[in-house]
């Protein structure tokens, strides 16, 4: 019973969470946003918080696969991160659990579907050792014109703590 109960709080941590202790922020169609939302970090910067080091290597932008299209209109964004475990005890890290985004300040989750889009990229699902690391994608499906992407790691899935990320849009 306490399993259930201590999944049912990560789930609902993961849905309700407005960020890293930051609310959403509405944006319109004509808003163009100029720079990353503050507290974030860049592509290739590298991060030591949480007894994690985490590094945004790159993104993507992906139509699809034979296997799964988004909505129209859509694209898949596929991020790219190493994730090196500087703790005393195995990290968990879970595609779904550990990620949520904001594509223009609108709440986005992790996309299966944009997975499948992938290529030979790993997913970011598994356990990393003590004193390891993990490569690997997590992609969301955002509207083809996006304009800043920002991703939220969360290194413990019950806790609130994360690392924030960003990206804006390639012209």
């Amino acid at each position: 019973m306490k399993i259930i109960w201590t999944l049912m709080l990560c789930v609902l941590l993961v849905l309700g969470a407005a960020g890293c202790g930051g609310e959403d922020t509405p944006s319109t169609s004509s808003q163009v946003v100029a720079s990353l939302p503050e507290g974030t970090y860049g592509i290739e910067e590298s991060v030591e918080e949480l007894d994690t080091r985490v590094i945004l290597r790159q993104y993507v932008e992906e139509a699809g696969s034979d296997t799964a299209q988004p909505a129209e209109g859509h694209i898949f964004l596929l991020l790219e991160f190493r994730i090196d475990n500087l703790r005393d005890t195995e990290l968990p890290v879970s595609t779904l659990l550990s990620f949520e985004g904001r594509v223009d300040g609108q709440a986005v989750s992790p996309s299966t579907d944009a997975l499948s889009a992938r290529g030979s990229h790993s997913t970011l699902n598994g356990t990393v050792p003590v004193d390891g690391g993990i490569v690997g994608v997590v992609g969301f499906e955002v509207p083809r014109d996006w304009q800043v992407f920002q991703v939220d790691f969360h290194p413990e899935v019950t806790k609130s703590d994360c690392i924030s990320f960003a990206v804006a849009k390639n012209a």
